[in-house]
């Protein structure tokens, strides 16, 4: 049975992940019984006391880094040679989602860009880079909300410490800006460029650029030019080439500028993850009703190319009452010739014969 590390208030499950600097494991926190994920630094990196103090520092101060796309972190503390930090527990990852459906539409791909560049506008804003943007370290909520995650290499924009040796670059070469290949110092618009790798990955379901090994990739990053998008993607390159240029001053710089180029691209009056985020159908136009009482039979006129064809009308139904008034008025013609008939012959009483003529002589002027 794997041994796991031994946290007071939590008991870890299982190890999901490990990485150059931390382990990543589930734990239950047991006095609230909710699932939590626990990070834990390795061993290698707390074996010195100063790294380690660094790193429940930072993470205390990433702890304020409070936004809806940005992992919340519960609890940072030490036992003994162990540093940790508890966040929320998220399974989905970007990464997983991609290799499901190797390639993710426009517009949820964009949606999905906006979040995490909303997460880290607001970071750099508060002086912190993140340095290592990735598939891996984008999850999602039930909701679908994307969360980023795994600060615990991002480095504040006005402190001089940092958990890495010096001269060393920091982050994934399948991501990393030119500047972080140079080991440069950076600011958010490095987060900018790893995101617009992201974005390609998510566009085309493959990274824009590789190689037989990392030196081949991050000598691509450094002098390739920025990667083209295939096909019909290719409308969306204008993105990529903000996001991906090789010089820093022509990346986007704020989600304001991200927005503006999104919107004609998509024919969108606001950008996916607002409140409005297609266009309104326009209303289609009703006929105008013609009452039925009104309604002639019209013959049907040839019809000029170009021009609408005019709405054919039907005749009006006879009213329901014609067929029984005609019904009526022969039988009241038959039942008057027999009783004229008796009438002559004398079989009817006598006292009723003025009756008979007197009404004869009504019903004919009204039938008649």
């Amino acid at each position: 049975m794997a041994e796991f590390p031994v946290i007071p208030g939590y008991k870890i499950k299982k190890k999901l992940g490990q990485g150059g600097m931390a382990d990543v494991y589930l734990g239950v926190q047991e006095n609230l019984s909710r699932m939590v994920a626990v990070k834990v630094l390795s061993l290698d990196m707390a074996r010195s006391p100063r790294t380690g103090k660094r790193f429940v520092k930072e993470a205390r101060t990433l702890s304020r880094l409070t936004h809806p796309n940005i992992v919340t972190i519960h609890d940072v503390g030490q036992v003994g040679q162990l540093y940790y930090i508890v966040m929320e527990y998220l399974q989905d990852s970007l990464k997983e989602k991609i290799r499901k459906c190797r390639k993710i539409p426009p517009e949820e791909s964009f949606y999905i860009i906006l979040q995490v560049a909303d997460a880290l506008f607001y970071a750099h804003g508060k002086g912190y880079v993140h340095r290592d943007i990735k598939p891996d370290n984008i999850l999602f909520r039930q909701d679908g909300t994307p969360v980023v995650l795994d600060f615990g290499i991002a480095k504040s924009l006005n402190s001089k410490t940092k958990l890495t040796r010096t001269g060393m670059s920091v982050g994934t070469p399948m991501y990393m800006s030119p500047e972080q290949v140079n080991a440069e110092s950076l600011d958010g618009r490095s987060d900018i460029y790893s995101l617009g790798v992201v974005l390609y990955e998510m566009l085309t379901g493959k990274l824009p650029y590789t190689g037989d090994d990392t030196m081949s990739v991050v000598m691509q990053h450094l002098k390739a030019p920025v990667p083209l998008l295939p096909g019909a993607l290719r409308e969306y390159q204008p993105v990529i080439d903000r996001m991906m240029a090789k010089e820093k001053k022509k990346r986007l710089r704020s989600k304001d500028q991200l927005n503006d180029i999104l919107k004609p691209l998509l024919n969108l009056k606001t950008v996916p993850g607002t409140k409005t985020n297609v266009k309104k159908p326009l209303k289609k136009e009703t006929a105008a009703k013609t009452p039925v009482t009104e309604v002639t039979r019209s013959v049907r006129t040839p019809r000029t190319p170009g021009t609408p064809q005019p709405a054919r009308t039907v005749q009006a139904p006879p009213k329901p009452g014609r067929k029984a008034g005609r019904f009526l008025r022969i039988f009241a013609v038959i039942l008057a010739a027999i009783l004229i008939f008796l009438v002559v012959r004398g079989q009817l009483f006598p006292e009723l014969i003025t009756v008979v003529k007197a009404f004869f002589k009504a019903v004919g002027g009204f039938l008649f």
